[in-house]
């Protein structure tokens, strides 16, 4: 998984349903059925972690994961 993947997931998850991921256990399972195979919760938090490091994706007033 790479950061693009994420944000890509992201703006996907928020086009289809209004809002984005409001959970890390529902961000890995929009992850999961996007690439299509197992991603570990760790992996996730890992590019979760560097990507709101470098700006990439933060969280609205809701609580849900946004790309900036």
């Amino acid at each position: 998984m790479t950061t693009d993947d994420l944000t890509r997931t992201i703006k996907k998850f928020t086009a289809a349903r209004k809002r984005g991921p409001n959970s890390l256990q529902e961000l890995q399972e929009a992850l999961v059925a996007e690439l299509n195979g197992p991603i570990s919760d760790a992996d996730v938090r890992e590019e979760l972690g560097y990507a709101e490091q470098c700006g990439l994706i933060g969280k609205d007033s809701h609580g849900d994961f946004i790309v900036l």
